[in-house]
């Protein structure tokens, strides 16, 4: 399991997601590609850094099951790009970009079936996305004539969560 590296613009710690570091019960989930592209699963550890469960990416159309706990979050990015991905769960068709394991129960005894699609992206998100295409590298960022702070989010297209 590789850990990402983390990019400036981070929430301030006490709002960090990150995983429950107190006993939590056993949780497992079959996270499934329902994308066209190559993704990364991601554990935020118990600091709130992202670490890749999927070292390669998972291909499109391909699952892989996990064992997991309450309280362990799980994102999900583009393994080429780092563009975010949302999930939602055959219990609940809300899209969303986190998703929380469900703890095995005796009314929930089985994996959570975890379907990773593509979001519906906001006008600048797809555009970041274009731009970011045709840059060779972060540094390069640094060299376009547009406001930092798309600078910033050109480099690092991964560094909010939404939660």
């Amino acid at each position: 399991m590789q850990e990402l590296p983390s990019h400036g613009h981070q929430r301030p710690e006490e709002n960090k997601l990150k995983s429950t570091a107190a006993p939590t019960l056993p949780a497992g989930a079959i996270f499934r590609n329902r994308t066209p592209r190559l993704i990364n699963l991601l554990w935020l550890d118990f600091q709130g850094r992202q670490v890749t469960h999927t070292r390669n990416g998972l291909k499109s159309r391909h699952k892989m099951a996990m064992n997991t706990f309450e309280g362990h979050p799980w994102i999900f990015r583009d393994h080429i790009t780092g563009d975010k991905l949302v999930c939602y769960t055959d219990a609940e068709s809300q899209k969303r970009e986190v998703f929380f394991p469900i703890p095995f129960s005796e009314d929930y005894p089985h994996n959570t079936q975890v379907n990773i699609i593509l979001p519906v992206y906001t006008l600048k998100e797809r555009a970041l996305q274009v731009v970011r295409s045709y840059i060779r590298s972060k540094d390069d960022c640094a060299k376009l004539q547009i406001p930092t702070t798309l600078q910033c989010e050109l480099a690092n297209p991964d560094v909010s969560i939404n939660w």
